[in-house]
């Protein structure tokens, strides 16, 4: 996945792949696994220019790392410099206390947003606090991608045109 993501100098992203901490094993040495694999990952990629991008996921899809400071941890202890993370506001969500606070926390390890609302809808249609998370996103200077990871509701065209307005709204 590295070699392809070079040669269209694209990011990789490491989601579920992360897997799950299964019973008898301590989650110290999952960790340490996961580091040793993002490292050699990391390694690689850096020869290639490319970003692995680790996103934490929710509690229903992972029990590793669910929470952007959980990422940042994990990132920090790196000595590869292209692994960074990937923030999926529904996963955040359902994991952190404060989404803008988590963004604000994790800072410069953010190199990738993922938007969708509160239920997966596209953003506006439901309850995340969109000013804030913006606002959070402008406090740290992010001038990375912002993407839709939304269902498709209530059709293709009608997702991209709510992700479209909200975007314009609180990114003009």
């Amino acid at each position: 996945m590295i070699d392809f993501a070079g040669r269209l100098k694209a990011p990789v992203i490491i989601g579920s792949m992360q897997g799950q901490i299964v019973e008898g094993v301590e989650r110290q040495q999952a960790l340490a696994w996961l580091s040793k694999s993002l490292e050699d990952l990391g390694q690689h990629a850096d020869e290639l220019g490319v970003r692995v991008l680790l996103e934490p996921l929710n509690r229903y899809e992972t029990n590793v790392i669910n929470r952007l400071a959980d990422g940042v941890d994990l990132v920090s202890s790196l000595t590869c410099e292209s692994v960074f993370l990937l923030a999926d506001l529904f996963h955040m969500n359902i994991e952190e206390k404060s989404i803008a606070e988590a963004i604000r926390a994790a800072d410069k390890y953010i190199e990738f947003v993922h938007f969708s609302d509160s239920n997966r809808r596209p953003v506006g249609m439901r309850h995340t606090d969109l000013r804030a998370v913006a606002n959070a996103l402008q406090e740290i200077n992010y001038d990375g991608y912002l993407s839709a990871e939304a269902l498709c509701y209530p059709d293709p065209d009608g997702a991209a045109a709510q992700t479209i307005a909200a975007f314009g709204e609180f990114f003009a």
